[in-house]
């Protein structure tokens, strides 16, 4: 009886003109990378390259969805970076007690929220100190906080911070940063040794 009821209103749509719209999104898959790809480098052959680019973004997105949360880069600096990939890397990981520890991050593959308007993301920090034994010698949950508001998903963000002077005994030790993606509720640990002088 249902399908009896289910034909009848196809046969009504499909008099209407409507059928095919209503069945087309149903039946239409979402491209898959394979897909993608190779339109790109059709694109390219045909000598298309915004296609092209477009087609290889589609792909790019799709990887970025699909992939857990990792750090692209993660190391100590000279000062405060000023912008994704506006930095001076430190030569060295020799810090004396006086020294403030400048950290730069590149998250990837983090979520997104979209609102219609707005994509909103963010990020948690949280900080461990670790002697050459492994105890944690200091840190902090929640260390720092990052919340971006844009309109476009922008995926080069820098993630940097300061860590005040830290008055150890001179020695071994590992900085341990748990970065926390607060869209996808994933997080990736990356430990940065360095040395306190004597």
């Amino acid at each position: 009886m249902r399908w009896r009821g289910m034909k009848r209103l196809m046969a009504g749509l499909l008099a209407a003109g409507l059928g095919a719209a209503v069945l087309a999104p149903a039946l239409r898959a979402e491209p898959s990378l394979d897909d993608l790809l190779d339109k790109a480098r059709q694109e390219a052959d045909a000598q298309m390259p915004q296609a092209a680019l477009k087609a290889l973004r589609s792909a790019y997105d799709k990887l970025w969805e699909q992939s857990p949360l990792f750090l692209t880069q993660a190391l100590f600096t000279k000062e405060d970076a000023i912008g994704y990939g506006h930095y001076d890397p430190r030569p060295d990981t020799k810090f004396s007690q006086a020294d403030p520890l400048y950290v730069y991050l590149e998250p990837a593959a983090f979520g997104f929220q979209f609102d219609g308007f707005l994509y909103r993301f963010g990020f948690v920090v949280d900080v461990a100190v670790l002697d050459a034994s492994g105890k944690e010698r200091g840190g902090a949950k929640d260390f720092t906080n990052f919340d971006y508001v844009k309109r476009t998903a922008n995926k080069e963000i820098e993630l940097n911070f300061t860590i005040e002077p830290l008055h150890l005994p001179a020695g071994n030790y590992k900085l341990k940063l748990t970065v926390h993606d607060k869209v996808k509720d994933q997080s990736v640990v990356k430990s940065l040794p360095f040395t306190i002088a004597p």
